[in-house]
This record gives structure tokens, sequence and C-alpha cells, in this order.
């Protein structure tokens, strides 16, 4: 901003000299210099809040993994636990056809030993009516 002509130039000069001792003098200097590092900062802050977001929406996605997998294992144990349950239901079914038919034996069993019971009680009273004869089980010895 110099020019040819020095008075201009004069004038150019002490009204920066100027300028300068008034910021200087104001302080407006420090504060232009305060909001110059405050940007710098105000730029780190966003760059810090930006790796936060970051890691942040990784922690998120983490535990949203997680929770599909733990959805996916609770689908896996409800589904052995509906099978064992069903298992546990047919095991009774057929544990109590089994009571059923051992008990339909025993009858049948308990019928039987009371009829031989019948006939051996018959039996007994026809031997002891009988007079009883002797008998031989050798017709001869052989010497």
């Amino acid at each position: 901003f110099f020019f040819n002509d020095t008075a201009t130039t004069e004038i150019y000069t002490r009204s920066i000299v100027g300028s300068v001792r008034c910021v200087q003098e104001t302080g407006t200097w420090g504060l232009y210099q305060k909001e110059m590092e405050g940007q710098g900062e105000v730029q780190s802050l966003k760059e810090q809040l930006k790796k936060m977001q970051e890691e942040h929406k990784a922690e998120i996605q983490k535990l949203h993994d997680k929770m599909d997998d733990m959805e996916k294992e609770k689908a896996k144990s409800d589904y052995a636990l509906a099978h064992v349950r069903k298992s546990i239901v047919e095991m009774e079914e057929t544990k109590d056809k089994k009571i059923s038919e051992l008990e339909k034996e025993l009858e049948k069993t308990q019928y039987r030993v009371r009829h031989l019971v019948k006939i051996l009680e018959e039996f007994d009273q026809k031997a002891a009516t009988k007079p009883k004869q002797p008998y031989f089980i050798f017709d001869s010895l052989i010497l």
C-alpha cells in the first residue's frame, strides 16, 4: 500500500500505526488472538466430538449385535424348551398307557392265580376224600 506520493504513504502509515496502538491499548488485539485461539479450540472440540460420536456409534452397533445374538440364542433355547416339553408330554402319555396295560395284565394274572388256587383246593379235597392206595414204583427189583 505504499504509494509514490510520500504524503499518502505517510497518512496510511500513521493510520496503521495508530490502529495498532488503539488495538493494543484497548485489548482488541488480545481479543482477536483469543478469538483465533478459540476457533482452533472449537475446531479441536469438533474433531473430538466427531471422534466420540463415531466411538459411541460403534459401541451402539456392538450392543445391537450382542442383542441380536442374544435374541437368536433365546429363540434356540425356546425351541429346545418346547421340544423338551413335548417330549415330556409324550413320555407321560406313554407312561400312562404302559401303566394301564400293566394293570390289565396284573388283573389277568390275578384271575389266573385265583383260578389255579381254586383248582388246587378242589384237587386237595378230592385227594383227601379218596382212599389211599399203595402204589409201587418198580414192578420188580433188578439185581
